[in-house]
């Protein structure tokens, strides 16, 4: 199988992974993985297919004909196609954990609508969502530790200009 380069860091971007909570650590090193759709259509499916037999397996499921998990497979990589087209291999293996354990609502059995739920709840869980937001503040903190003391100000000068317009805007 030949996996598509993952995600290029630049220097501030993994000095600023590197400053993460261990729990942020792993939701950003899935985000930067390699991508499901940098692989053949074949490879995609296989892929999928792996990651469904051990959620078929994790969920104490083991009567799912062959057949019907291959067809669930492509229908799986038909859903990412359309909807989750920057998803990597690795947070499709952990919303499909997750997922299975019940983090992500009610189990409609292995079906598209059950991985679909796995896949919104993944992506929008709270803690995800922190954490890339945790990491990017701190790429940007990053950059502009790097400027010269002069540009640093007219920084916080143009952000403070920012926060007031937005506070006249909206009154918080």
């Amino acid at each position: 199988m030949q996996l598509v380069k993952r995600v290029e860091l630049n220097e501030k971007e993994l000095s600023a992974i590197n400053v993460l909570t261990p729990s942020q650590k792993p939701l950003i090193m899935a985000l930067i993985d390699f991508k499901l759709l940098g692989l053949t259509k074949e490879e995609m499916t296989n892929k999928i297919y792996e990651i469904l037999k051990v959620s078929e397996i994790d969920s104490g499921l083991t009567k799912i004909d062959n057949k019907d998990l291959v067809a669930l497979s492509f229908s799986v990589q038909e859903l990412i196609y359309d909807k989750y087209k920057n998803l990597t291999i690795t947070e499709f293996k952990c919303a499909c954990k997750s997922g299975v354990i019940g983090n992500y609502g009610e189990w409609f059995g292995m079906c598209l609508k059950t991985i679909n739920q796995w896949l919104k709840g993944y992506l929008n869980n709270e803690h995800r969502i922190n954490a890339i937001k945790e990491w990017n503040a701190k790429i940007e903190k990053e950059e502009t530790s790097d400027k010269p003391l002069h540009l640093k100000f007219e920084l916080s000068k143009e952000s403070a200009i920012k926060a007031f317009k937005n506070y006249k805007l909206t009154g918080a």
